[in-house]
């Protein structure tokens, strides 16, 4: 079994350095430099390290397995030691997670990206109002005003939707998402299938695919896609466990 560690970018973040310690001695063909070479990610941090990982190497097409080391680590599992990590992944529960596309239309053209999480749109301006049209190809038709809406996926369901008081959605279920307004006129809080929705803004707005930005926002297209990464957790990791405990 050959594993790839990937850690927080950011310098000042010690989260995961015992876990640089557990692999400082390990053999170049166990630990390998080289993503490519890897039977295994091994990300060692909180779930926004994942998030990072999963941007960087998901075109790889490898497992990921989380080693959680942040605050909540939704997506990881707890371990205290080296001994814990994989030796085989059919030892471990493989969970499937889709990725969506998000196409922003703007002045200069459309601008794609793939989120694992989410993509959200907001007002432009501090004071400002988005103007809303939603159109669904299942659950109709919306037109709300407010500070902006969500569409997250099962795994992003923990993140910024589970902030704007949306539902918690199972990890395995990656043809459902949420759809959940921020601060709306009306209510827009539901769970709807993998599908595709135009959103048209009368004013324009700031889209965001996970992390990205995209100013000028005139027009937002989110689509399902077939794209998907496995995540790996130990047998008795109670990540269900954690998502019902919220």
């Amino acid at each position: 079994m050959k594993y790839f560690f990937h850690f927080p970018q950011n310098p000042l973040d010690r989260r995961g350095d015992d876990v640089r310690l557990w692999i400082e001695h390990w053999r170049d063909d166990v630990n390998v430099s080289n993503p490519v070479d890897a039977d295994l990610i091994v990300v060692a941090g909180g779930d926004g390290t994942l998030l990072a990982a999963i941007h960087k190497f998901h075109e790889l097409r490898k497992p990921f397995f989380g080693v959680g080391r942040g605050t909540v680590n939704f997506m990881m599992n707890d371990i205290a030691n080296p001994n814990d990590l994989p030796r085989n992944i059919t030892d471990c529960v493989a969970v499937d997670l889709r990725l969506i596309q998000a196409e922003f239309i703007t002045p200069r053209g459309g601008i794609v990206h793939l989120a694992s999480n989410d993509t959200y749109i907001k007002a432009a301006k501090h004071s400002g109002v988005a103007r809303m049209r939603i159109e669904t190809e299942q659950e109709g038709v919306f037109e709300v005003d407010g500070d902006g809406v969500i569409i997250a996926t099962p795994q992003g369901s923990t993140a910024y939707n589970r902030n704007a008081y949306g539902p918690i959605l199972p990890l395995e279920e990656g043809n459902l998402w949420v759809l959940n307004g921020i601060c709306t006129n009306k209510r827009v809080r539901r769970v709807i299938k993998a599908q595709r929705v135009r959103m048209t803004f009368k004013y324009p707005v700031v889209g965001v695919a996970d992390s990205i930005e995209v100013h000028e926002v005139s027009e937002l297209v989110v689509t399902p896609t077939d794209k998907t990464i496995t995540l790996l957790f130990r047998e008795g990791e109670p990540f269900h466990e954690r998502r019902r405990e919220l």
